[in-house]
């Protein structure tokens, strides 16, 4: 049976001339429209069969062509691997690599992070309209994300755990598979009821044993009470050396923005209310993406796979801030083209909470002269964001906090990178020049591609800031959070248009370095 597309293709190229690939229609003459379908002549996109003459294919022998039917099997397979299938893997890699040790170092846990980069760094070379994947691969993909949950069984007490983890599975699975909205309605009801039910079993009202929750507690409650939330300190744990931590007093570490979305949740006694909010705005933001190219179908199986995400019980009940800023980010890239006010808002919200979000802006901030230009107004809030604090605290110290302090952190030797897995088998840390060597190739791949659609800057995004957490000092599972989630939004994002041709600029001292020769071979078109 085939299976339903869910892309239109128009039936009758040779009289319009163009093909319409998620809403994005793909080049106007004959040889364009080649040039964007997939290599396989005779295969199948999305449903549609194309028929070729016998003559395309790949030459055999000096003055022979071969027909499709006589290239080799491993390349018409290769040809039919689209992004979306290569964007699945890497989410699934990203989902178990994230909860096999609950991000912290392990193997197995490693190796998965490092699949999950080249399975990105691959989808960023395959062009993103080249068909997509089945119903059967995004249901897979759900449930084998979804079936992380399971790990959670180990922390909290209780064998309902098990049971909502299961039901979060079939959720996930049905809303992935389904094209009823209603089934879609009380699908996702399912999935969000279990992962909240899940959420708050080991749930310990104001209470929890990990130094981010004590910190935005402590910031949070001296804002309520008209006080500086610099001032106060919460005791955190440094590791001085393989299983040896040792408690010092810090003060609160990150941006304002972080104090100022959580403490509505203080004003109730605990700020991971304020977590599970962000969510219900990150999931809502990621498929209103989606929907930018309005198939239903499409948003069903993002919204699945915004269920599937293991992670997030992790990042909840333990207050991570990382979820505020995905969400202000994903509020970015939802409302960017219909309300730019707004739009500029959820950028501030990105920009105000953590630095870590930062790498995945860098593609967006060197292909979009827009994006700059909205940064730059986004940058001018956020300076109005920190001036109290400023004021309050002094430049000296809200820097020391926010940012000397970073630098003071010792090496993570059971954090998710590949220096504390070197560490533990040769008892050396990896150079810093060979960090900033693989860190720059990374980034250089990533970054020289022009965008072709908006997910192709999201892939870039979470190829560049997953190297630079396997190589730097410390990395868990809520920093690896950032690129599984940069991961879903390049699924719902494929075929959305990234921006106007005449947008699509490096800045001006970049523009003018690249030779014009080399400028001709980037890629400007879909495809």
């Amino acid at each position: 049976m085939s299976q339903t597309p869910h892309f239109l293709l128009e039936q009758a190229p040779q009289a319009t001339g163009q093909a319409m690939v998620d809403g994005m229609h793909v080049g106007s003459a004959p040889s364009e429209r080649t040039a964007a379908l997939p290599r396989d002549a005779g295969g199948a996109i999305g449903g549609a069969t194309l028929r070729a003459p016998a003559n395309v294919g790949a030459a055999t022998r000096l003055g022979e062509v071969a027909t499709p039917s006589r290239l080799p099997r491993a390349t018409r397979l290769i040809d039919r691997v689209s992004r979306e299938h290569l964007l699945l893997g890497s989410l699934v890699a990203f989902s178990w690599g994230s909860m096999v040790f609950y991000g912290s170092l392990d193997t197995a846990a490693l190796l998965d992070i490092m699949a999950a980069l080249a399975l990105a760094g691959l989808a960023l070379r395959v062009p993103p309209a080249r068909g997509c994947a089945g119903g059967i691969w995004w249901a897979g993909a759900a449930a084998i994300s979804a079936a992380g949950t399971l790990r959670y069984v180990g922390l909290f007490t209780g064998g309902q755990v098990a049971w909502l983890a299961l039901a979060i599975v079939a959720a996930s699975v049905v809303v992935a598979l389904t094209k009823r909205r209603v089934v879609v309605i009380a699908g996702t009801a399912a999935g969000a009821g279990a992962l909240l039910v899940m959420a708050i079993t080991g749930w310990q009202w104001g209470r929890v044993g990990i130094d981010v929750f004590r910190l935005l507690q402590t910031a949070t409650s001296a804002l309520l009470h008209g006080q500086n939330p610099y001032t106060p300190t919460a005791m955190a744990l440094a590791q001085t050396a393989p299983g040896v931590f040792v408690s010092r007093p810090i003060h609160f570490c990150y941006f304002p923005g972080a104090i100022l979305l959580a403490a509505p949740g203080r004003v109730f006694g605990d700020v991971r209310i304020m977590s599970v909010f962000a969510f219900v705005a990150l999931m809502a933001f990621t498929v209103r993406v989606a929907a930018t190219n309005r198939q239903a179908l499409r948003s069903y199986r993002v919204l699945a796979l915004c269920l599937a995400a293991p992670t997030t019980i992790a990042m909840v009940y333990n207050a991570w801030l990382d979820v505020y800023a995905l969400a202000g980010l994903a509020g970015w890239l939802a409302l960017r083209q219909s309300r730019l006010p707004l739009s500029i808002g959820c950028l501030v919200v990105a920009l105000t909470v953590k630095p870590t979000l930062i790498p995945a802006l860098l593609p967006f901030w060197l292909w979009s002269r827009r994006t700059r230009t909205d940064t730059l107004i986004a940058l001018g809030i956020t300076a109005l964001v920190f001036l109290p604090f400023v004021v309050m605290t002094g430049i000296g110290g809200l820097y020391h906090d926010v940012v000397g302090l970073y630098g003071q952190i010792g090496f993570r030797y059971d954090g998710l990178t590949l220096s504390a897995w070197w560490y533990q088998r040769t008892g050396s840390i990896i150079p810093v020049a060979f960090s900033v060597v693989a860190g720059g190739i990374v980034a250089y791949l990533a970054l020289r591609l022009r965008p072709t659609d908006l997910s192709t800057p999201l892939i870039a995004g979470a190829c560049i800031t997953t190297a630079a957490f396997l190589l730097s000092k410390q990395a868990f599972l809520n920093y690896y959070f950032i690129p599984t989630w940069l991961v879903i939004l390049a699924l719902a994002a494929r075929g959305v248009p990234f921006a106007p041709p005449s947008d699509v600029r490096l800045p001006r001292p970049l523009d003018a370095l690249v030779p014009r020769a080399i400028a001709r071979r980037l890629p400007s078109a879909v495809g």
